[in-house]
């Protein structure tokens, strides 16, 4: 009998997937059987990430942009919810250091 991956058509959503915490995210995902999507600025590393996961059987969508802009987060969620039918999970593994509270950020933060 084969064994069922954990996050088998979970479908997921991983910014800042290009590098490092995010890259890592991707990989194991894509290695429990999930249906993820990498979201990044870097064009090139996030490509370059999805290409190599297809050693483990599956290469990511890549969507490429600034998630500080919430026109675009919004867009990638429809373009996720279009392509497969649902997001069961989202890894903000994108950012940068800004000390703030939720409430005291801005989008131009």
């Amino acid at each position: 009998m084969k064994e069922e991956k954990q996050f088998a058509n979970r479908v997921i959503i991983v910014t800042g997937g290009a590098s490092g915490m995010g890259a890592a995210c991707v990989e194991q995902f894509i290695t429990l059987g999930a249906l993820v999507t990498i979201v990044d600025r870097n064009d090139e590393g996030a490509k370059k990430v999805a290409h190599d996961c297809a050693k483990f059987g599956a290469e990511p969508m890549v969507i490429t942009g600034d998630v500080a802009s919430s026109e675009f987060c919004d867009s990638i969620v429809e373009q996720v919810v279009n392509a497969h039918g649902k997001l069961d999970v989202l890894v903000n593994a994108a950012g940068t250091i800004h000390r703030a509270n939720a409430l005291g950020t801005t989008d131009d933060d």
